[in-house]
């Protein structure tokens, strides 16, 4: 999502209601101001660097490495709950170990300013997304 505006946010929303069971939405606290995450994530183009999009997938040792000092948090949150954060808040979903099998249904959407550039791979008819 780099290509366009720095001037980016996500709009993550309910659908379901999704318990931390159900693999609930975890922030890494503060990580927008991490040095590291500027340097580095940030710079990350998903097509150009041939990334699949994810950093890791055990957020303890991720806080343990490159982004140490990173506190996870999480909730449990009701249908209709919307989280607004900045393209630079690293965050992760949790795995789903709910027993009764219910799936989370979510819905995650990025905004910015009309009168900026946007990142034209995703903005189209028919957007070209990923390579």
């Amino acid at each position: 999502m780099n290509r366009g505006t720095k001037n980016l946010c996500t709009a993550w929303s309910c659908i379901t209601d999704v318990p931390t069971e159900r693999g609930s939405l975890a922030l890494c606290l503060g990580s927008q101001r991490f040095d590291v995450v500027k340097e580095t994530y940030a710079n990350i183009d998903v097509d150009r660097d041939s990334l699949s999009g994810s950093l890791g997938h055990d957020p303890r040792e991720f806080s343990a490495g490159r982004f140490a000092g990173g506190r996870w948090a999480t909730a449990d949150f009701e249908a209709g709950d919307v989280l607004v954060f900045g393209m630079h808040l690293l965050h992760a979903s949790l795995t789903n170990v709910d027993p009764s099998r219910r799936l989370r249904i979510s819905c995650d959407t990025r905004w910015q300013p009309s009168d900026e550039e946007m990142d034209r791979r995703w903005v189209s008819p028919i957007p070209a997304a990923n390579s």
